[in-house]
């Protein structure tokens, strides 16, 4: 059976599929291939047996999966609900911004992992979400055989929050350290010097958000876990106050 949309394909098979169309190595038939096994229950020697002409019918009437599926998601799968993004903590951004970094499309699942929860509301009607002291690549598993259409638009729309802090509210604290020269116009020392800078700016990068907590915490390792649960608005704002104190 030859799927008709994106709604037929799993979490999983999308990101084999991303996989499929990135690759610099195969022939075109080999991706033909690969992505008739990738979306199919087709065994290989069936599709290897194939016509030019029916393994070129096949993937053009796979022609869309060239286009992105839509953005739309479902705010509850099972037990779990996507949380208020304005809910997440400092240690949840930090976990986020590491997974986004790495490759959003392969992390999709732990991604979610994080942002879906349990949820509840107590006597007074204030929702109560479930702490963030489980393993999100677990929780990730979960989503893995779903059609991808139910978690896609997640990762954009989550982006599309952090973007609004990480550019806009608060950009004098994500700013880079180092302006952005030509370095044709810099002296031998000058580019010395802007190297030395720039070490120290993928040395600072790496270890960032770590430094930071560990601030906040007035240098006591053991309070960081109180710092890495307290909402990540909180945090932004307190070093704001900071920055500008500084």
């Amino acid at each position: 059976m030859i799927p008709s949309n994106w709604k037929e394909i799993t979490v999983n098979q999308f990101i084999e599929l991303r996989s499929v169309s990135s690759s610099t190595s195969d022939s075109i038939t080999e991706k033909h291939i690969d992505l008739l096994l990738t979306v199919t229950d087709l065994d290989l020697e069936v599709i290897e047996e194939m016509s030019s002409k029916e393994l070129t019918k096949h993937v053009k009437s796979l022609s869309w999966t060239r286009k992105e599926p839509h953005k739309k998601y479902a705010k509850k799968i099972s037990e779990f609900e996507i949380i208020p993004f304005n809910k997440i903590t400092w240690g949840m951004f930090i976990d986020l911004e590491y997974y986004y970094s790495k490759d959003y499309i392969e992390n999709i699942c732990t991604i979610c992992g994080i942002l879906y929860r349990k949820q509840s509301n107590d006597e007074w009607e204030n929702n109560i979400i479930e702490p963030y002291i489980y393993d999100p690549k677990t929780r990730g598993n979960l989503f893995k055989h779903l059609p991808i259409t139910t978690i896609y638009g997640v990762v954009s729309d989550y982006l599309d929050y952090r973007n609004s802090l990480v550019e806009g509210a608060y950009v004098d604290l994500f700013g880079g350290m180092v302006d952005d020269e030509d370095e044709e116009d810099l002296t031998p020392q000058e580019k010395a010097e802007r190297l030395k800078d720039l070490k120290e700016e993928e040395k600072f990068n790496k270890w960032a958000y770590e430094s930071v907590t560990l601030n906040l915490a007035n240098n006591d390792i053991r309070g960081m876990k109180d710092i890495l649960n307290m909402p990540l608005i909180y945090v932004l704002n307190m070093l704001s106050m900071k920055n500008d104190l500084n």
